[in-house]
């Protein structure tokens, strides 16, 4: 997927299965709770607060490798070439402020995650029919 966002040109590639699967394993409480929220018919605020009441609950070390899996999908054009965005756990741009750098990852947990997030419920379905035939 390619993404043009403040005048800047990314790249952004697929994370292999097991970086996908730990990551979305750390962010299902965040996405259940959300779900959960929109379901019942809450408003944006209240569907927010469940989103950051689950970002708040998650420690340092869990937020730091969700932002750090997902950054480390992408890569900036520039006028040498393309680099990747994050090196080392440390953002290799002076200009991506917090909310650029939340944009970004995002995008790529979109990128990484619409595929598995979209077909949940169908697995979910399918499972509890093979169950049922038992």
């Amino acid at each position: 997927m390619e993404l043009e966002y403040n005048s800047f040109h990314y790249t952004f590639t697929k994370l292999n299965v097991m970086e996908q699967f730990n990551l979305s394993r750390k962010l299902l409480p965040m996405l259940s709770g959300m779900q959960n929220a929109v379901i019942s018919g809450a408003s944006e605020t209240e569907a927010f607060d469940k989103m950051a009441n689950a970002i708040s609950a998650m420690s340092d070390e869990d937020s730091k490798n969700c932002i750090n899996g997902f950054l480390k999908s992408i890569k900036r054009k520039t006028e040498n070439g393309i680099f990747p965005l994050i090196v080392d756990g440390n953002i290799m741009y002076n200009d991506i402020d917090l909310a650029s750098m939340l944009f970004l990852v995002f995008k790529s947990m979109q990128f990484n995650l619409s595929d598995f997030f979209g077909s949940l419920p169908r697995l979910l379905q399918d499972a509890g029919l093979k169950q049922n035939e038992q």
